[in-house]
Formats: C-alpha cells, sequence, structure tokens
C-alpha cells in the first residue's frame, strides 16, 4: 500500500487532509497519468480500457461515472436534471477501478473539471488551475475499493457523530410561519399517534430573515416564549432552526453590527463590504475564512444555544446569490435602452438571459475577496472564485468550533445536530449534509439510493434527502416509497417547498401505513446508530456498492 503526495504550484491549504505525507518527484506520476501544465492549468488525462469510475460525491448520474462529465463548483440551483455538472458540494475524490486500482484525490477549492470518457469513451481528463496537491492511493487487494476508501478515510479524519436523537423522525416545511404552525404539527403527529423528534424551522419563521432570531409569534410580553420551549422539552421534540449564510444589512441587528465592527465580512477589491441580496434583501457575506468572520458567527449560535436548542441545519452556504447591485443596475440600464417600438423575439430572449444571468453570476463570485491565513505566503487576500467550494466548509467549521466552546465554557459535554447543503471533503469532519432541493421525481429516489455510497467515500455518513422530494407535489406513493428507502438512511427529514401541496406525515390519508414505516425505523434505529459508529470508527461504508463484493458482475456495476 502506498500514498503518493505531489505538488503543483503554490497552495491554498485546505486542511482536508490531517495526515503529513511527503511530497513526490511528478515522474513517478506518469505511471498513473499524463501530466501538461500550460498556461496554469494542469491536465491530467489517462486511457480507458474496461474501467469503472466510482466516487466524486454528491453528483448525478448512476455509482460508475464513467460517460459522464462534472465540474466541481459548488451551485445554488434546483433544477438537479441527468446532464448537470454541478450540484451543492465538490468531493474530488474518485476511484478508478482498473488492473491496478487507484484512488484519487485532488486538494483544491478551486474548480476542477472531470471528463470521465464523455468526449471521448475511452479516455478520462481531469482539469483544474495551478496551486493544489494530488494525492494517489495505490492498494494491492482483492477487494481494492474498500481498501482504498478505509485508507483515504483515515487521510481526511474521522466523521462528524450526529447525537442519536438526529436518526429519528423529522418533520419540515418551508412555508411553517408562527409558532401557532409549529404547534398545528405537533398536535396532528398526536392525533395520529405518529412519533416526532425534530420539527424544522425554515426562513418564515425568523425575524425578516435574520439568522439566530425567531419572529414576534414566538414572544409572549415582549419575552420570547419560554413556555413554548419548555413544552418541546417535555415532548421530547427538538426544534431545528435553519441558519442561512449571509447576513442582513440592518442597523441595530447584532450580528450585522459586529460583522462591521470587526471587519468580519467579504470585501471588494477595494476593502469594501461586497452586498448581495439573497433572502433578507441586501446582504453581508460573512467572512468564515477569516479568524474574525469565523468568530463573530460562531458566536451568534449562543442566541440559541441558550433557549436550549441543539439542532442546526446550515442553508444558501454555496454561497446563493440572488443579485448585486452591479448586475441589477446593468439590466436596469439595459430596459431604458430597448427601443419597445421595434421590440421582437429576440429582445426578449436577450432580456430573459439577462435576467437568468443576474443569479449566481461568476463575475459576482470572481468580484469577491476573503481574508485566509492560509492562502499564500505572502499575502493573505485571496479572491473568492479560488476558494469558492470552501465557503460552507468553513461556515460549518465556525459552528463547530463555537459549540466546543460552549460546551467548555458551560462544563458540559453534547453533542450537537449540525448538517449542511454545500460541502467540500474536510467540512465531513464537522457536519453532515442532506443533498439539496431535490424533487417530487422518482428518478430522484433513484438517485438518493446511487447517491448514498459516494458520499459514505467521501466521508459523509450522516446524510439523506428530503423525503417525498423537496420541489413539485408528490404522490402519497411516491413518499411512501421514498420513505422505505429513507428508514436506511441517518437522515430521515420529509421536507416541502412552500409552493406545493403540504405532505407532512399527519396530513397523509394512509396514516396507518405511515405510522408502520416508522415504527420499523424505530425498531432499526438501535442497529443503523450501531452500524454508524462502527464506519465512523472504523473508517468504512453505511452503503456499499454490490460492485465492491461482486467486482466482476456488470450488472453490479451502475
Amino acid at each position: 500500500m502506498s500514498v503518493l503526495r505531489f505538488g503543483f504550484g503554490e497552495r491554498i491549504i485546505t486542511n482536508s487532509v490531517i495526515k503529513d505525507y511527503q511530497y513526490n518527484d511528478l515522474e513517478l506520476l506518469n505511471h498513473y497519468f499524463d501530466v501538461q501544465l500550460t498556461d496554469g492549468v494542469v491536465t491530467l488525462s489517462r486511457k480507458l480500457d474496461y474501467d469503472k469510475i466510482y466516487g466524486l460525491g454528491e453528483n448525478v448520474k448512476g455509482i460508475n461515472k464513467r460517460g459522464c462529465m462534472f465540474t466541481s463548483f459548488n451551485e445554488d440551483d434546483p433544477d438537479i436534471t441527468e446532464d448537470r455538472k454541478s450540484l451543492y458540494a465538490s468531493h474530488n475524490f474518485l476511484i478508478i477501478a482498473c488492473k491496478n486500482t487507484f484512488g484519487v484525490f485532488i486538494d483544491t477549492p478551486k474548480v476542477v473539471d472531470y471528463d470521465l470518457g464523455f468526449s471521448d469513451l475511452d479516455k478520462l481528463v481531469i482539469k483544474t488551475k495551478d496551486g493544489f496537491d494530488l494525492y494517489i492511493i495505490d492498494i494491492e487487494s482483492s477487494t481494492p475499493e474498500l481498501d482504498i476508501i478505509h485508507e483515504f478515510r483515515e487521510m481526511i479524519g474521522k466523521s462528524y457523530i450526529a447525537p442519536f436523537w438526529a436518526f429519528g423522525v423529522a418533520q419540515s416545511r418551508w412555508g411553517y410561519k408562527s409558532k401557532q404552525d409549529l404547534e398545528d404539527v405537533i398536535n396532528g403527529f398526536k392525533e395520529k399517534k405518529l412519533p416526532l423528534d425534530m420539527l424544522f424551522c425554515d426562513i418564515d419563521c425568523l425575524e425578516e430573515f435574520e439568522d439566530f432570531t425567531f419572529n414576534n409569534t414566538f414572544y409572549k410580553d415582549g419575552k420570547i416564549d419560554s413556555g413554548f420551549f419548555k413544552g418541546l422539552k417535555e415532548d421530547k421534540i427538538h426544534l431545528i432552526p435553519i441558519v442561512d449564510a449571509a447576513v442582513k444589512v440592518k442597523d441595530g441587528y447584532f450580528l450585522y453590527e459586529e460583522l462591521m465592527k470587526e471587519k468580519g465580512y467579504c470585501t471588494d477589491k477595494d476593502g469594501n463590504p461586497y452586498i448581495v441580496g439573497v433572502w433578507p434583501g441586501d446582504s453581508l457575506l460573512p467572512d468564515y475564512l477569516s479568524k474574525s468572520g469565523s468568530e463573530i458567527f460562531g458566536r451568534g449560535y449562543k442566541k440559541y444555544l441558550d433557549l436550549g436548542i441543539d439542532g442546526f441545519w446550515n442553508d444558501m452556504n454555496e454561497p446563493a446569490l440572488f443579485y448585486s447591485k452591479k448586475y441589477i443596475n446593468e439590466f436596469a440600464n439595459h430596459l431604458r435602452n430597448v427601443d419597445y417600438d421595434k421590440f421582437h423575439e429576440m429582445d426578449f430572449y436577450i432580456i430573459r438571459d439577462k435576467v437568468n444571468q443576474i443569479k449566481n453570476n461568476i463575475d459576482d463570485y470572481k468580484s469577491i475577496y476573503h481574508k485566509y491565513d492560509l492562502a499564500y505566503k505572502d499575502n493573505n487576500i485571496v479572491n473568492h472564485y479560488d476558494v469558492h467550494n470552501m465557503y460552507g466548509y468553513k461556515m460549518v467549521e465556525a459552528a463547530h468550533n463555537y459549540f466546543e466552546k460552549y460546551n467548555l465554557e458551560n462544563n458540559i459535554n453534547k453533542k450537537y445536530l449540525l448538517f449542511s447543503r454545500s460541502s467540500m471533503i474536510g467540512s465531513h469532519r464537522y457536519s453532515g449534509i442532506w443533498t439539496g432541493d431535490n424533487a417530487a421525481y422518482w428518478d430522484h429516489l433513484l438517485l438518493n439510493l446511487k447517491m448514498m455510497p459516494s458520499l459514505n467515500m467521501c466521508g459523509y455518513l450522516y446524510s439523506g434527502a428530503d423525503i417525498g422530494g423537496f420541489g413539485h407535489n408528490a404522490s402519497e406513493d411516491l413518499l411512501i416509497r421514498w420513505m422505505g428507502l429513507g428508514i436506511f438512511t441517518p437522515l430521515f427529514r420529509n421536507h416541502t417547498c412552500n409552493w406545493v401541496r403540504a405532505k407532512d406525515y399527519h396530513l397523509m390519508q394512509r396514516t396507518n401505513i405511515i405510522r408502520n414505516i416508522l415504527s420499523i425505523r424505530y425498531a432499526l434505529l438501535p442497529y443503523i446508530y450501531s452500524e454508524y459508529i462502527k464506519a465512523v470508527n472504523n473508517d468504512s461504508l453505511l452503503f456499499t456498492p454490490l460492485s465492491f463484493r461482486f467486482r466482476d458482475d456488470e450488472r453490479c456495476a451502475d
């Protein structure tokens, strides 16, 4: 067994790998790839015979990724189709199963493009900008895939351990707007004799979409309604509020004030706050890569922790950008210059395309800057585009670090639930993930199944998809079938978008079937949690592809 490390230029340190390895001469890499360096871009290529390609964590397609194209660039886009190249996460670990099977990890927060036999069925091509480390894991074994994964997981550190209660029944909906809405859900579950362990608060429960707040329905006589939280504790229900990445620009809002005071925000090239539009409207992007931004945002969790809240989901942390003032103004100027007397269909398409380009605009990402002490030896200012995939990773690390501090200050030893939409390898040590805004499609149910082993390979054990799909209208048949898969995934959450019909368990007609499925989940919980802890401790998988056990059976490949 050998782990070979190769360096390409001055890298941005990610701390994805926790073990130290000596650098090797690049000539050794020629045994695995043809290597080219042109204009600062490294190209790795390799001829493919009957090779299979596994890995890349959160992505579309089957378990075997051969014949596909992917791009590691965390992307906020709920339209998850088979031709998507990027989802919400970047997991640059893959296994090339061939005569001499080996693993590859590209340790970079930059964009990585993969052509895994798409342009040429018999050729693999990987491209990324200079400034990264490449690891090759080469093991001679009768089960090389499993042994490579074990070695890789040792390289990147132990996976996050969620509390036992986080494996219970979770109900969520973007659409609960008040304390009364939450109480109605709780009472509905009680009336139908359905178990409930976690109840989620989406953005409508916040005060003007401000992190670490509740809206006025959660207050009584000018103070937070402690009786509501006491009742949750008596019912053994954990309230899980959403924590979005962006912070509302608002005088008097504690988090905004602290970030401004300590300059813990992302900036433009001149050092001014880079203002973007997300759910709260004009917002700061906390600089989670900087010490000040990370610590200030981490301290924000105290508002919730002091209420006894011990679970959180981080969202919109690719980061999602709805707009910036720059491109809104450009669009407005374009509209002013349109000759509406001579308007034709091409003008319509130009306007449509300009609207679509406002959201998550690449030029916006390239206009944002961070202070990151691990960026370069002689300069701690780094362009966001070069560290884009680290943003969600550093957000959950900020939370994790504060949880440890909070435990120490309060002399407690408590586990917290934390999972995120955006991720990069390294964040697996601090949180779980869910697979983002899926839809009520049967093929998304299949994608959930096929994605789980790839996520496990990259260290994400506490994971799962929104049961029944987040978007579109789910049939009760689809919900029930999806529950049949969900009872085996660590995160077992029913979550729905606000503009589709509700599919809360207590609102369904076949509650007897749903109750039976939930009872099976409870019966399996000791086994599932035990296997989960074993997978963490042994650096192994919860979900193992059949092709790793039956390597010569082509039926198992996908």
